[in-house]
């Protein structure tokens, strides 16, 4: 489930778009090597965006946050609604990669019990099987959502910054 925050800013909608426009470069195609600073890399259509940041702590990468946000007016300014999370391809193919280890690990235990000669599946166990590969790909979504939180607060820390949030 993507994280969703409210950034409240003095500036009005077009200087927030101006400001995004102006610091969000557009995304390399290729790159080779990594910024030195920390810098925002996306795009800015009508009111939305979508952000990253690449520099040298951190990576291009498939687990890496992205951030989607709006703006909208207000009477003291503009309110940015900004979500951070993975792109769906990314999440449904990290799924589906931890369901099949988990699957290959219950294969081995299934052949080495097997030859034993005194085990078999019973319906219990299929079910128990099935359930392994669910837990295993959350705690593998789990861990790589850890492992991306100082990005996601890196992100967030520069967002807040271009749009002098309050």
């Amino acid at each position: 489930m993507p994280k969703t925050l409210t950034l409240t800013t003095r500036l009005t909608v077009e200087q927030c778009l101006a400001r995004l426009r102006q610091y969000a470069q557009p995304a390399p195609v290729i790159q080779f090597r990594r910024p030195a600073e920390a810098t925002l890399y996306g795009t800015v259509r009508g009111n939305q965006f979508r952000v990253f940041l690449l520099g040298r702590e951190y990576s291009w990468n498939s687990l890496m946050p992205f951030l989607y946000g709006s703006v909208t007016g207000t009477p003291d300014g503009a309110s940015v609604e900004v979500r951070l999370r993975r792109h769906p391809f990314v999440v449904v193919f990290a799924a589906i990669w931890f369901g099949v280890l988990a699957a290959m690990l219950a294969l081995i235990l299934w052949a080495w019990g097997s030859a034993v000669g005194t085990f078999y599946v019973h319906p219990a166990m299929a079910v128990g099987i099935l359930l392994g590969m669910g837990v295993l790909g959350a705690a593998g979504m789990w861990f790589m959502r850890f492992m991306a939180r100082p990005q996601e607060e890196a992100l967030l820390e520069s967002i807040a910054r271009v749009l002098e949030a309050l």
